[in-house]
């Protein structure tokens, strides 16, 4: 049996030997192709020829040493093992660098005393503790942020990065809650800059540059998101961190860029299903209730990208007025929120609906923008502006139930907690894993009260292409145990049959 060697060095790995039979095995797994969607003009060029809306591209997740053998990431140590393994190969693996204090990463467990952890949380801390470096796929409500402070608590010694795409999450989430936990936090990002230098720094995707690298654990929040070209390119700087990805949407990119997260955090070493932490009574159950939109025409038709959005989905006014209907189905005692992808979308819905509240990014509207909806009577002269205080104020009153009506973009849609959450009203007819997960499980937490979270969503009779979309969401919430409602089965030559059978 011939032996191949993994030389770890620092976040990087080297295949010795790297034969030409080896790196012809190792290739294929450490390559991806990514899905380019196209925009705009080359999007209606392509379809008008009936060409793909889809270009693709390969990426090579290796490159070559100055002895020309195969280096890449360290995160993908487990799938050359494994690979080598399967092809007969004795593989090992021989850190050259290791940790000047390797006692740093000894755990302090009684330092977690005062703390009552829920199921799954114990064996979560326990498997950072095993493994060099990893990722979390833990369901929505799981207690992400918590466990970032516990895992600061277990390892006093221990320098921590904590990055993510969020800047609204950072600020109002991660930094204050970790605050609260932990006697020396820092931040930078663009909105706030804080005890630099502190052992725990909390820092933005696009604030990286600012970091020193000489963190002892990287921890990324919502993960996934830092596979994008840019921000994958910046976490290159922790040469030496233990690396570790949280999120409830490991592996759901449609881009194909989960290869590279993979790469930067390594493979998934626990996995929390919400079948799962629906037993553990971490959430509670979701249904989903569908509701058909069949319309006389098709509003977008032969439209593409951003004009089939505002004319199939935004602006459409008679499937607005049924988004309208179902949010007026439930008393002012129940909290509701409605999420759309877009402001223009918000006005027209807060229009049908004015006694909801309208929420978005701080200076989000611009004066222009602003004017031109008061001007069509889509907006009230007297909507006050959004400012960072304001939408701070409107997340903590929506988090305590005090406020019960919201309509909302993406802002929401990751980083919030909101325990007294009964109804989700989902208008973005997308095709995305990720935001069928995210933004649906803003209902899952556990609540005095509550025993179930409710979603809304549609079912576009009227586009063929957001029908499909509506397929694949089915097929998410189904993956993750959600009970859906139906509305009565239309003739048999509807093709709304592909969807329920």
């Amino acid at each position: 049996m011939s032996q191949v060697i993994l030389f770890k060095s620092g976040n990087r790995i080297t295949v010795e030997p790297t034969t030409p039979s080896i790196l012809q095995l190792l290739q294929p797994i450490l390559t991806f192709t990514e899905k380019i969607f196209l925009r705009g003009r080359e999007r209606y060029q392509a379809e008008r020829e009936g060409r793909s809306p889809l270009r693709f591209q390969d990426w090579e997740c290796f490159g070559f040493d100055h002895k020309d053998r195969l280096s890449t990431s360290f995160g993908f140590y487990r799938r050359i093992i494994d690979k080598l393994k399967a092809a007969g190969y004795e593989a090992g693996l021989e850190d050259l660098t290791p940790h000047p204090h390797p006692e740093i990463f000894e755990p302090h467990w009684d330092r977690l005393a005062d703390f009552t952890l829920r199921p799954g949380q114990p064996e979560f801390l326990s498997r950072l503790i095993a493994y060099p470096c990893g990722r979390f796929d833990c369901a929505p409500g799981f207690g992400k942020t918590f466990m970032i402070g516990l895992v600061a608590l277990l390892l006093p010694k221990a320098r921590i990065d904590v990055v993510t795409k969020r800047v609204t999450i950072l600020t109002t989430r991660i930094y204050p809650e970790l605050c609260g936990m932990l006697p020396s936090v820092g931040i930078y990002c663009s909105r706030q800059k804080r005890n630099l230098g502190a052992r725990v720094m909390c820092f933005s995707a696009g604030s990286l540059r600012h970091t020193d690298g000489k963190a002892d654990i990287t921890i990324g929040d919502e993960c996934h998101e830092l596979g994008a070209d840019s921000f994958a390119e910046q976490m290159a700087v922790y040469q030496r961190a233990r690396c570790f990805g949280f999120s409830g949407s490991q592996d759901m990119r449609l881009d194909g860029k989960d290869t590279r997260v993979e790469g930067i955090f390594g493979p998934v070493i626990y996995r929390v299903p919400y079948q799962t932490a629906e037993r553990n009574e971490i959430v509670v159950p979701i249904e989903v209730t569908w509701r058909d939109v069949n319309l006389s025409r098709n509003p977008c038709e032969g439209l593409v990208d951003t004009a089939k959005r505002r004319y199939g989905i935004w602006r459409n006014a008679d499937r607005n007025r049924l988004i309208a209907a179902d949010a007026r189905l439930y008393d002012e005692k129940t909290q509701v929120l409605i999420s759309v992808d877009t402001l223009e979308h918000a006005v027209r819905l807060k229009k049908l609906l004015p006694e909801f509240a309208l929420v978005y990014a701080a200076g989000g509207l611009s004066s222009k923008d602003r004017e031109t909806y008061v001007q069509a009577r889509l907006l009230s002269q007297d909507e006050p502006s959004m400012t960072d205080q304001r939408l701070k104020a409107i997340t903590k009153d929506f988090e305590v139930g005090n406020l019960k009506k919201a309509i909302a973009t993406t802002v929401w849609n990751v980083g919030v907690d909101f325990r007294a959450l009964n109804v989700v009203i989902c208008t973005d007819a997308g095709a995305s894993p990720i935001n069928a997960t995210q933004i649906r499980t803003r209902v899952s937490r556990i609540n005095e009260g509550k025993s179930i979270g409710r979603v809304h969503d549609y079912l576009d009779q009227f586009d063929p292409g957001y029908r499909r979309n509506a397929t694949s969401r089915s097929k998410v919430y189904a993956k993750h145990g959600w009970s859906q409602v139906y509305p009565p089965k239309p003739q048999k030559d509807s093709l709304l049959y592909s969807l329920q059978d």
